[in-house]
């Protein structure tokens, strides 16, 4: 369904976590041995055994590659340490949205968490507290998230087709993009951040400027 990669560590450890359409168990994966790593990330609770309707739709890595974030369907978001694939807790005080995550990411100094819900929601957390600092409601419900780290720009794809991209430091709306007729699979920053671009599956590729909107 998903998958991140992580450079910063993948001489060390399992670099790469991939989360499946309808399981609840993400896998890790070596680049280098080009194998499936030593470690499946998933929820204490069910460790013995398999629910039927809880499964991952969202992962990130942290920059330095030691952590590994994953949404759940039941608006659960937890962290994992990559090196031992131990549970390292779960943002909020239930759960972090009454939604499906539908995207997750961390800035590039691991002091933000940023959380998208089903519901409509775009949540702020710390990374080590793990406490709640900003919540605000979007014009529709997310279908996925993108951070471009280096400008601290988010790219959200929503349901309605339409983009938008929020300034982390504002927590404000700073374009909006239209165009797509079809569900958005997939988003990328251009490395210097100045494009955003899009796939859809009304079959195009669509490119965005974003100093000029």
């Amino acid at each position: 369904m998903c998958y991140i990669a992580e450079v910063a560590r993948q001489s060390d450890w399992d670099s790469i976590v991939a989360c499946h359409q309808g399981y609840i168990t993400c896998t890790t994966w070596n680049y280098q041995k080009t194998s499936m790593g030593a470690h499946k990330l998933r929820p204490e609770e069910f460790s013995k055994h398999k629910p039927i309707d809880i499964y991952a739709t969202a992962v990130d890595i942290t920059s330095c590659g030691n952590f590994a974030v994953i949404g759940l369907s039941t608006g659960w978001v937890d962290v994992y340490n990559m090196q031992s694939g131990i549970h390292r807790g779960r943002y909020g005080k239930e759960r972090a949205h009454e939604g499906a995550i539908r995207g997750v990411a961390v800035d590039g100094l691991n002091q933000l968490i940023i959380t998208a819900g089903s519901e409509g929601l775009i949540k702020f957390w710390k990374f080590k507290t793990k406490d709640l600092v900003y919540s605000t409601e979007l014009s529709s419900s997310p279908s996925g998230i993108l951070l471009h780290r280096d400008s601290g720009i988010l790219g959200i794809a929503f349901d309605d087709f339409s983009i938008s991209v929020l300034d982390i430091e504002t927590r404000r709306i700073v374009r909006t993009f239209s165009g797509h007729h079809g569900r958005i699979n997939d988003m990328t920053f251009s490395p210097d951040g100045r494009w955003l671009i899009t796939s859809s599956m009304d079959c195009t590729i669509k490119t965005w400027d974003l100093p000029s909107g």
